[in-house]
């Protein structure tokens, strides 16, 4: 049973998202805004990392028994990876940590960096309208689960994690502070859905470096029977449904906004492993996206934001360190 204070919580989450029917007309008057300012040339290196969350097959809390992409979807990305010379952050769950140990091994002694991703898809920050997933981790859960995996990957790997992404990218204050206190240097948990600004700050007391999966902070208005505004970031996904032509336009879109603020210009890029793998059947059409086609697709993207831009691909600590206000 849902307690008054978090339903309470939640309807007024509800109400305050940025997607909400009722910001509609507001939305639509910052996009005809944006619109009119023309997109910017980046001359600039950019840094990019593609970030891979090793979850359980959709991040549902109940597959916790369903790991076909840690089995089958690491391998092809390490493979593309490789072919691209990419090392980005993987943000193991510890479901995964401790069900496959041996694919986190091959994972970092492959050169990629390996970040916390919570216990079993658990939420880290407050009560949010749309999840389904009540149990909300108290402070001292918290800092029991990030000292248990914390040595967990230490002892398998020998390097303690240092980058963090909450899953559902819902984090709050306690969250972030409680990170910094236990020596992490990036967080990327900014809710990329609610167009977030693809720009990095830093926490208070400056230990942390705060950098969101990079999306187009500019609403797009869907008139459905509802009409809703969307918000666009890199994700799998995008290469899917928009296409690469579409998913480039988007990493414009998005680098043309940080040159025009004078945001170190870099892309993050958000992707799991059941991405890529062929399932059968999915739990819903919000994941029918998902399949081996997205290998390829994934491997083209790739290679036209090199041709397209000065790329150079970096670990999310990298990133932090790099563009870290």
């Amino acid at each position: 049973m849902i307690r008054p204070a978090r339903r309470l919580t939640k309807v007024l989450d509800a109400i305050n998202d940025p997607r909400n029917p009722l910001w509609v007309p507001l939305q639509f008057s910052r996009y005809l805004a944006e619109s009119k300012s023309p997109l910017k040339e980046v001359h600039d290196k950019v840094l990019f990392s593609l970030t891979v969350d090793m979850e359980q097959d959709f991040g549902l809390p109940d597959h916790l028994d369903y790991y076909q992409g840690i089995e089958k979807g690491i391998a092809p990305l390490l493979d593309i990876m490789q072919e691209a010379n990419v090392s980005t952050t993987f943000f193991v769950q510890q479901t995964v940590l401790t069900g496959h140990p041996r694919i986190i091994e091959s994972v970092h002694s492959a050169g990629h960096e390996l970040g916390y991703h919570g216990k079993e898809h658990e939420v880290w920050g407050d009560a949010r309208w749309w999840l389904g997933d009540d149990r909300i981790l108290t402070r001292s859960e918290k800092r029991e689960y990030l000292d248990e995996d914390i040595n967990r990957i230490e002892e398998l790997i020998g390097e303690r994690p240092r980058s963090f992404r909450a899953p559902y990218m819902v984090a709050n204050k306690g969250t972030l502070d409680i990170l910094e206190d236990s020596g992490f240097v990036c967080d990327s948990s900014g809710a990329a859905y609610h167009g977030v600004e693809p720009r990095p700050l830093r926490s208070r007391g400056q230990g942390l470096v705060q950098i969101p999966v990079s999306a187009d902070p500019c609403p797009r208005i869907h008139l459905t029977p509802i009409p809703h505004a969307r918000f666009e970031y890199l994700q799998t996904s995008t290469l899917t449904r928009s296409g690469i032509d579409g998913a480039l336009a988007l990493a414009r879109s998005i680098l043309s906004y940080q040159v025009l603020h004078g945001i170190p210009p870099h892309l993050v890029m958000l992707s799991h492993p059941w991405e890529y793998i062929d399932h059968g059947r999915t739990p819903g059409p919000g994941f029918d996206y998902a399949g081996k086609a997205n290998i390829s697709h994934l491997r083209e993207f790739i290679r036209a934001l090199k041709k397209l831009l000065d790329l150079e691909p970096v670990t999310m600590e990298t990133l932090a360190r790099e563009v870290g206000p």
